[in-house]
């Protein structure tokens, strides 16, 4: 679907807030935790969450980290102006709210943008939660005059890493029956809440994550060749130990949909319908790789010789 900038503005020195409007009719709602698949170019596609969910809405509003590293996607969403258009995918939601009798919300950095979302519809349905926003700095908080002014302010907690550490533990204390727990942010944030979540006595199925950014864990078996077969016609391709699934097959000219490229995403993820995967993704949970039932083309590796993949 095709969408119009309709608002720029900086919420801090490195994060652009964006509104994106139909000219062509009007937008299918979303809850929180979900995304947008922004089409910045011809072969350049990167997903990004929204922050103002709504059964009927008037807009689309994101915000973006302008990372000075980009690989070339908070680049080009920096650079759009008022009134360009784009193409977008309708919504999707890998990252939603579940029912549970409490929330605890944990975000840090850009990991706001679905936290905000989860808080402004937990508020609008009277859901008990609390939220910790941990940033850099007052300057770099992006929504903090939103979040001071918010109806649920009180339920707010701000830190900021210029002042000091934090205590993790603490703020995941004493889970009670029910409770959910989401967190967003960098792998250096959320695996270590994870951890403290876990050995705080907290279910692994009321743990909810989704990944900004990550270090791809090393192969176990680095030099190890396979080979990949394509269950739709047979075809069989050897991946070298220096090239992914991704790559090999879409240079074969089958098309393999890609995204953050880190096993973040859940983009280029397929069932597996062969062979045992090397999980290297940060996407599905440590039982949805004990599955063994779906693979991401563009991180994971094989520990048996063949995989066959349903695309």
């Amino acid at each position: 679907m095709k969408v119009r900038v309709a608002e720029r503005r900086m919420l801090t020195e490195s994060t652009v807030a964006l509104r994106l409007v139909s000219d062509s009719g009007s937008l299918p709602g979303f809850s929180a935790g979900a995304h947008l698949d922004l089409h910045l170019s011809t072969d350049l596609s990167r997903q990004y969450s929204l922050c103002n969910p709504s059964d009927t809405p008037e807009y689309f509003e994101l915000a973006v980290y302008i990372d000075p590293d980009s690989k070339g996607g908070s680049k080009a969403v920096g650079e759009l102006k008022v009134g360009d258009e784009l193409e977008v995918e309708p919504p999707q939601n890998h990252f939603e709210l579940v029912a549970g009798s409490r929330y605890r919300l944990l975000a840090a950095g850009i990991g706001i943008t679905p936290i905000w979302a989860m808080a402004q519809q937990l508020y609008r349905e009277s859901k008990d939660f609390t939220m910790h926003y941990r940033t850099k700095s007052p300057a770099l908080t992006a929504f903090g005059p939103e979040l001071a002014d918010a109806p649920f302010a009180a339920s707010v907690q701000l830190s900021h890493s210029c002042d000091g550490p934090i205590d993790i533990a603490t703020l995941v204390a004493d889970p009670i029956e029910g409770e959910r727990l989401y967190v967003c942010g960098p792998q250096r944030y959320i695996d270590p809440v994870l951890d403290a979540a876990a050995a705080a006595g907290w279910p692994q199925e009321s743990l909810h994550r989704e990944y900004f950014s990550a270090t791809l864990a090393d192969s176990d078996n680095p030099e190890h060749i396979f080979k990949v077969r394509v269950a739709s016609s047979g075809e069989e391709y050897e991946i070298p130990p220096d090239r992914s699934i991704a790559e090999v097959l879409d240079e074969a000219g089958h098309f393999i949909p890609l995204s953050c490229e880190e096993g973040v995403c859940g983009t280029c993820m397929v069932p597996l319908l062969e062979g045992e995967a090397e999980h290297r993704d940060l996407y599905m949970t440590p039982a949805e790789h004990e599955e063994g039932d779906m693979i991401t083309l563009c991180c994971s590796r094989a520990k048996s010789d063949l995989l066959v993949v349903d695309i």
